[in-house]
C-alpha cells in the first residue's frame, strides 16, 4: 500500500484524536488544521488553536501541516452569501489574501500552505469563483508556500447539483493539490446506502483524472457512517437519517445506545424496545459494511414474480411493472390498467438474542416496511421510442434533411441507439390535428448549436451554451437559460439535454433540464391555435443526436408511485399521493381539471426520486409464523425494493466505514487511478483498526 494519507483536525478535539496523533502520527502525510472561518468581508476567524498541535509537530517532523478556512458556520451571514461576496468584491479576495499571510503564515510560520474549503457556490459564475482560488494561491505561492482545496465531487463538466460553478480543469491548475469530497452520496435526507458507492466513485475519478493531474489529487473517503430509521415516516422537516461515528454505530448495533422510540410512559424507551441482536453484511461492490437492527425479517427479491420485471440498478434489487411503448391502435393512448401483475414474498419472523442471551421480538408489535421507488407522473403514453430498435425511424417517421439510424449496421437491437442530423425534421406518421400533446426528446450536441421539437409551427430548443428559445416558426417568443449540455462527441456521452412542449389548446409550456428525472417548467406563451397545426417531432438546424422520444397525451397523465400490500382478506395501499382538482378514468390515469401543471395537484407534496418507505402498523404476523404477501404495482414505473418485519417502535438500517473498506479504497487510488493518496473526513471519526491496516503506507510524497 502507497501514497499519502491526509486527514482534517480541529472539528473533533477529543482524547482519541489526540492519541492517533501521538501513536499513528506515521501513517499520515498531510493534516489540514480545520481552524478559520471567512466572513463576507474576507477576515479569517480563528476556530482552533494550532498551538495545541505543537507535541505531535516535534514528534512527526515528516507530516506537512495545512491551515485551512471555510464559508461555514458564521454567525452572520450563510456559506452562499459569503461565496457571493467574496466573488464580486476584489477588496474582500485581498483582505482574505493579507489576513491569510497574516494570520496563518506569519503567526504561524510551520505551515506549509492554505487548504480552502469553499462550499455552497451554486450552478454558475465559474469564472468568478475561480478568482477566490486564485488570489489565494497567488499569495501562498509568493511566500514560497503551497494551496490545495476540498471540492465537491463532479462526474463531468455541469454535472446536476448545486456545486456547478465547479471546473476541475481550470481549478486543477491554479492548485497544487485537491482533495475531491466523494462522500455523501447517502446523507441524512435520503434512503439509506453506501456513504461513498464504488460506482460513482469510479465516474468521479475516471473524470477527475482527465482533468487534473492525478499527482495533485486525493480521494475523499469518509470515516464516518450514518444510520437510518426505517419502521415510520419522518415527522415534517425531520431527516430520517443521522450521521455516527465508528463507535458510535457499533453502539447502536450491539444495544449501547437506545434505538426506540421514546413516549410518555417510556421516556427512556427502554421497556418499548429490548436490546436485540443485530445482522450485518458487507456490500460486495463498495465493500462497505452495513446493518439492520431491530428487522426481523427481510426480503431483497420476490420468491415469485408475475408480469412483472426483476433488475439490479448498482446493486440494489427491484421489481417493476413497465409501462407499455405505445398505444394499441398505435397512435392512441396506452392502456396501463393493472391486469394479474404481482411479487409474492414469503416473510417469517424470527426471534433474536438479546446482548443479555435471552429470546426476544418487538415489544408492541410488528410495522410491514415497503421500500419503492416513486417517480413524478408522466404524461399517459402514446409512444415510447428510445431509437434502438433497427429499423424503427424509416417506420414511424418521415425525414427531411439527413437522418441516420445508429448504428447504422445493427440487425438486431442493440443495447443503445439514436437518431442522427446533420441538419433537418423528422416528424412522426400522424396527422394529430391540434390535439393537446406533450413532446419530449432528449439528446446531445457533437458540435455547437442547439436543437429540440415541434409541434406545427412552435418549435423549442436547447443549445450548448445552455439558452433555451421557444419559437413560432421564425419569431421568438420567449428565451430562457438552464445549466449548459455543452458539446459531447462519443454517442451517449453526458451531459445530455432534455426539451419539451405541453400545447393544450393555445397554451404552450417549454421544459428543459439535463436529467429526464426533473424536468421543470422554463416558458410558456398563448399561440394562435392554428400554428399547432402539421407535423409534430425533432428539428434540429445542424448537428443533433436524439436517444429518446417520448408522446403522450397533453391532458392525461400516468401515475408512478402506488402498491396493494394483500395478505389474506386485507389490503392496503401505499403510495398513492392525494391530489386536488383532478379527474381520473377507470385506467388509472388523472388530469388536471384546469389548466394547471401536475405538481400544482399535489400542493406541500414532493416525489423525491429516491427509494422510499411506506409502512402498515401493526401488522398481523407473529413470532415463527410464515405468511406469503401479496405486493401489485398499481402503477407502471415504480420499482419496488425491499419488504421488511420491522420493530414497530423502532428499526435501522445503518452504513458505515471501517479498516477493510478505507484501505480497499486507498489501494484503488493508488494503483487503479494512480493518485497522490487519500483524504479521510475526518480525524475522531474512524476505528483505530484503520490506522493498524494503514501500517508502511505513510511515506511523505510530493504535492
Amino acid at each position: 500500500m502507497a501514497g499519502g494519507t491526509w486527514v482534517w483536525v480541529g472539528l473533533l478535539w477529543t482524547d482519541r484524536v489526540r492519541m492517533v496523533l501521538d501513536r499513528y502520527g506515521d501513517r499520515i502525510t498531510d493534516i489540514s488544521v480545520f481552524g478559520w472561518r471567512v466572513n463576507r468581508n474576507g477576515v479569517l476567524t480563528p476556530t482552533f488553536d494550532p498551538t495545541r498541535l505543537a507535541p505531535y509537530r516535534e514528534k512527526w517532523p515528516h507530516i506537512r501541516w495545512w491551515g485551512c478556512f471555510r464559508n461555514m458556520d458564521d454567525p452572520q451571514d450563510g456559506p452562499a452569501v459569503i461565496f457571493d461576496a467574496l466573488r464580486d468584491s476584489a477588496p474582500a479576495r485581498q483582505t482574505l489574501a493579507g489576513d491569510i499571510e497574516a494570520k496563518m503564515f506569519q503567526t504561524h510560520p510551520w505551515l506549509c500552505g492554505v487548504d480552502i474549503d469553499m462550499e455552497k457556490g451554486g450552478n454558475t459564475r465559474s469564472a468568478e469563483a475561480e478568482e477566490i482560488f486564485r488570489t489565494v494561491a497567488d499569495k501562498a505561492h509568493s511566500l514560497g508556500k503551497r494551496v490545495s482545496a476540498a471540492l465537491p465531487a463532479l462526474t463531468a463538466d455541469g454535472s446536476v447539483g448545486s456545486e456547478n460553478w465547479v471546473r476541475y480543469k481550470q481549478l486543477g491548475e491554479i492548485l497544487d493539490h485537491v482533495s475531491i469530497m466523494s462522500y455523501d452520496f447517502a446523507w441524512g435526507g435520503s434512503a439509506p446506502g453506501p456513504i461513498s458507492p464504488r460506482w460513482w466513485l469510479e465516474e468521479i475519478y475516471d473524470w477527475a483524472v482527465t482533468q487534473i493531474d492525478p499527482d495533485k489529487l486525493s480521494m475523499g473517503l469518509p470515516c464516518y457512517g450514518r444510520s437510518w430509521f426505517v419502521h415510520r415516516h419522518p415527522e415534517d422537516g425531520e431527516y430520517r437519517g443521522s450521521s455516527t461515528t465508528y463507535y458510535a454505530a457499533l453502539n447502536l448495533i450491539d444495544g449501547t445506545w437506545i434505538t426506540s422510540t421514546p413516549d410518555d410512559a417510556h421516556p427512556d424507551g427502554d421497556h418499548d424496545q429490548p436490546h436485540v441482536g443485530w445482522l450485518a453484511y458487507r456490500d460486495p461492490d463498495s465493500g462497505a459494511p452495513f446493518y439492520f437492527t431491530h428487522v426481523y425479517d427481510q426480503a431483497a427479491r420476490a420468491d415469485r414474480l408475475d408480469g412483472m420485471r426483476a433488475g439490479d440498478w448498482n446493486g440494489h434489487l427491484y421489481a417493476v411493472r413497465y409501462s407499455k411503448a405505445s398505444g394499441d391502435p398505435l397512435w392512441t393512448v396506452a392502456d396501463n390498467s393493472l391486469t394479474g401483475e404481482t411479487a409474492e414474498y414469503v416473510l417469517r419472523p424470527r426471534p433474536v438474542r438479546d446482548r443479555d442471551g435471552n429470546w426476544e421480538s418487538p415489544w408492541d408489535g410488528w410495522t410491514l416496511t415497503v421500500e419503492t421507488l416513486r417517480r413524478q407522473p408522466d404524461s399517459a403514453t402514446i409512444l415510447d421510442d428510445n431509437c434502438a430498435t433497427p429499423g424503427q425511424m424509416a417506420k414511424l417517421y418521415t425525414a427531411v434533411g439527413e437522418w441516420t439510424q445508429w448504428p447504422t449496421d445493427a440487425w438486431e437491437r442493440p443495447a443503445y441507439g439514436q437518431y442522427q442530423t446533420v441538419g433537418g425534421t423528422l416528424d412522426l406518421d400522424q396527422d394529430f390535428d391540434g390535439r393537446a400533446l406533450h413532446l419530449l426528446a432528449r439528446l446531445q450536441l457533437p458540435r455547437a448549436g442547439s436543437a429540440g421539437v415541434h409541434i406545427g409551427n412552435i418549435r423549442a430548443d436547447v443549445s450548448d451554451t445552455g439558452r433555451v428559445r421557444l419559437l413560432n416558426g421564425d419569431t421568438l417568443l420567449g428565451a430562457a437559460w438552464i445549466n449548459p449540455p455543452g458539446v459531447s462527441t462519443e454517442p451517449g456521452g453526458e451531459p445530455r439535454a432534455v426539451i419539451a412542449l405541453r400545447v393544450r389548446g393555445g397554451h404552450v409550456r417549454v421544459y428543459s433540464s439535463l436529467t429526464e428525472e426533473n424536468v421543470p417548467l422554463v416558458l410558456a406563451a398563448d399561440v394562435d391555435q392554428g400554428q399547432l397545426a402539421g407535423g409534430v417531432g425533432l428539428w434540429s438546424p445542424g448537428w443533433a443526436w436524439y436517444d429518446h422520444v417520448r408522446l403522450g397525451d397533453g391532458w392525461w397523465y400516468q401515475p408512478r408511485e402506488a402498491v396493494r400490500v394483500e395478505l389474506g382478506g386485507w389490503s392496503w395501499t401505499l403510495g398513492r399521493i392525494p391530489r386536488v382538482g383532478v379527474q381520473w378514468d377507470d385506467k388509472n390515469r388523472f388530469r388536471p381539471l384546469t389548466d394547471i401543471d401536475e405538481w400544482e395537484t399535489r400542493p406541500g407534496t414532493e416525489i423525491s426520486q429516491d427509494w422510499d418507505f411506506d409502512h402498515i402498523p401493526d401488522f398481523p404476523i407473529a413470532v415463527g409464523q410464515s405468511k406469503t404477501i401479496n405486493v401489485r404495482p398499481l402503477d407502471v414505473d415504480c420499482w419496488l425494493g425491499r419488504i421488511l418485519l420491522c420493530d414497530k417502535n423502532g428499526a435501522q438500517i445503518g452504513w458505515y466505514s471501517d479498516a477493510e473498506y478505507l484501505a480497499r479504497w486507498r489501494d484503488e487510488a493508488h494503483h487503479r487511478w494512480g493518485l497522490q493518496g487519500v483524504s479521510l473526513w475526518t480525524l475522531g471519526q474512524e476505528t483505530l483498526s484503520v490506522w493498524e491496516r494503514f501500517q508502511g503506507g505513510g511515506n511523505p510524497v510530493s504535492v
